[in-house]
């Protein structure tokens, strides 16, 4: 089976995902790795230094720029290498063309940050497949794992579902709970995507056999947190409250 994650060059669960494949289902499957530039990632590295340290804190700061930096391994690309696995990077210009040449069975989004058109959720034989870091209905939207710290919940997931017209939106694949017991962005972040990796494992195999289940998403779609409320959860969690 042929498959092509879509991903973007910043993201941490992404990585974690992919680092939670199970070896057994790395080699029965052609994963391509295909990173979607998008506007803020074109920008200068100073800028780029400023953006994040503004918007995500010091300690993530730290983890999710700066150590990447020094150690590659870390990185999409280092995992990607290390599994030896084809990585390229694409301009969503360019990305149905790109498609239609790899031909892939399933296409993966883990993340992404990106509304992606129907000609291209219709190339795949199988369409798109979402890796949502939280148990949906509940946080709908980008930065779930941020909402599910900001909201004090008890208890967060992965959602395995079919991409549609509507952002996290379709028919349900498969879904995990976990708790959160250690009020900690970056640990969470590791948790969830180690599960979406043993998630994807059971179910790639026999996707088209799965009967779906439709729930109601009646919860509001989470929008970008503000700077303000980033400050605030930053805050919170340099206290461990």
């Amino acid at each position: 089976m042929r498959l092509v994650l879509l991903t973007n060059p910043s993201d941490e669960f992404s990585n974690h995902f992919l680092r939670g494949i199970d070896p057994p289902t790395l080699k029965r499957l052609d994963i391509w790795i295909l990173i979607l530039d998008r506007k803020h990632h074109q920008m200068g590295f100073k800028k780029k230094l400023r953006y994040f340290w503004k918007f995500i804190g010091i300690k993530r700061f730290i983890n999710s720029i700066l150590k990447p930096m020094i150690n590659r391994d870390n990185t999409i690309e280092g995992i990607a290498q290390n599994l030896d696995l084809p990585i390229e990077k694409i301009s969503m210009e360019n990305l149905a063309e790109r498609l239609k040449e790899i031909r892939p069975d399933v296409g993966v989004v883990a993340s992404l940050g990106h509304i992606l058109p129907n000609e291209i959720l219709d190339i795949p034989d199988q369409g798109f497949i979402n890796i949502h870091p939280s148990f949906l209905p509940y946080h709908r939207g980008p930065h779930p794992i941020f909402w599910a710290l900001y909201d004090m919940d008890e208890e967060t997931g992965v959602t395995i579902l079919r991409m549609g017209e509507r952002i996290d939106v379709g028919e349900i694949l498969i879904q995990e709970k976990i708790k959160i017991l250690l009020i900690d962005e970056q640990q969470i972040c590791y948790n969830l995507g180690r599960l979406g990796g043993k998630l994807f494992s059971k179910i790639i195999s026999h996707l088209h056999e799965i009967e779906p289940v439709m729930v109601e998403q009646q919860r509001p779609y989470e929008k970008r947190p503000s700077l303000k409320r980033r400050k605030e959860l930053n805050r919170r969690l340099e206290k461990g409250v």
